[in-house]
């Protein structure tokens, strides 16, 4: 049992990636099969009680139904309420800017969620949407618990990750809402965006992205069809969900392959046919035109530009 618990020694190959026949020569690089069961019960154990922690902070989300209007939640619900035969085939939105082609309005996933919760479950799609928003917010400590877990085979500090994710906000010390205080760590930050701000799209995306980051090692390590294929599907609904989630791929990928540098060029071609057949599941919502659009929007928009130093409350950055 406490040998399951110590860090592994990382060496020039850092990657402990699973599969069930993986190098026995190498203990690093052991799988499931090596995976002791009171492993397999601690790190279930750490599971539960990150489901649980978060589950209880995000606990009325489930219960009570609201909605903030000075946010995007509106809009989630109405696609929601509105969509009808537009999820399955190409339909029109008149609703918002004199009419747009309805993949125009929004990331799919999770107004597509909200339709499907309602449908099954008879409740009201504003309460859809926030039992969504805390489904997500539980999972994001739980993925990276599992992936951190998995490529590491250290749960211990795994847990620990996950849990200090639950409890702190980090962001507060580095760029604060507000003056400087080293209680905001202690802030329940991401309570705040997803409950009143429109961020329950980006975190679902970052809710995935350690499952792709862990497939994505995978395959990396065995080139095999069986971590493929959810490696595609993951970076689908993460491009599904949000638009910064194909950059939070691409971010991850490109650390990945220098983690994988041995074999840099034919990890780089896996990483490129991976992403062209996730685009290709998510085009009917993500297509070229608007991709296009998107990009002259940006082009002709007001907002400043990033710079180094400036302040994102500054009146220079608005």
């Amino acid at each position: 049992m406490r040998a399951a618990w110590h860090t592994i020694k990382l060496t020039s190959e850092p990657m402990a990636v699973f599969h069930p026949a993986a190098d026995r020569s190498r203990p690093q690089y052991a799988g499931p099969a090596a995976i002791g069961r009171w492993e397999w019960l601690g790190a279930l154990a750490c599971a539960l009680a990150l489901v649980s922690i978060n589950a209880y902070i995000y606990r009325d989300l489930f219960r009570n139904q609201t909605a903030f209007m000075n946010s995007m939640h509106g809009f989630w619900i109405a696609l929601a309420r509105r969509g009808g035969q537009s999820w399955f085939q190409p339909g029109w939105w008149p609703y918002w800017d004199c009419g747009m082609p309805f993949e125009f309005a929004y990331a799919p996933l999770i107004p597509g969620l909200m339709a499907g919760w309602t449908a099954l479950t008879g409740i009201p799609h504003a309460l859809a949407f926030q039992s969504i928003t805390g489904v997500v917010d539980c999972l994001v400590p739980v993925t990276m618990f599992v992936m951190a877990w998995l490529l590491t085979r250290a749960p211990g500090a795994a847990f620990l990750a996950g849990l200090v994710y639950s409890l702190t906000a980090p962001s507060q010390l580095i760029v604060p809402d507000a003056e400087f205080s080293w209680n905001h760590f202690w802030d329940a930050r991401l309570l705040y965006v997803l409950a009143e701000w429109d961020d329950t799209p980006h975190v679902a995306a970052l809710a995935l992205l350690p499952l792709v980051i862990l497939f994505l090692a995978a395959s990396f390590r065995h080139r095999r069809l069986m971590y493929y294929i959810p490696a595609v599907v993951l970076i689908a609904l993460m491009a599904a969900s949000s638009e910064f989630g194909p950059i939070e791929v691409a971010m991850a990928a490109f650390c990945l392959l220098f983690a994988f540098r041995e074999d840099w060029g034919r990890n780089a071609a896996i990483t490129a046919a991976l992403g062209a057949l996730a685009y290709a599941l998510v085009a009917p919502f993500l297509t070229p035109s608007q991709l296009s659009a998107i990009g002259g929007a940006a082009a002709s928009g007001k907002d400043a530009g990033f710079a180094i130093g400036r302040s994102p409350r500054s009146p220079s950055s608005r």
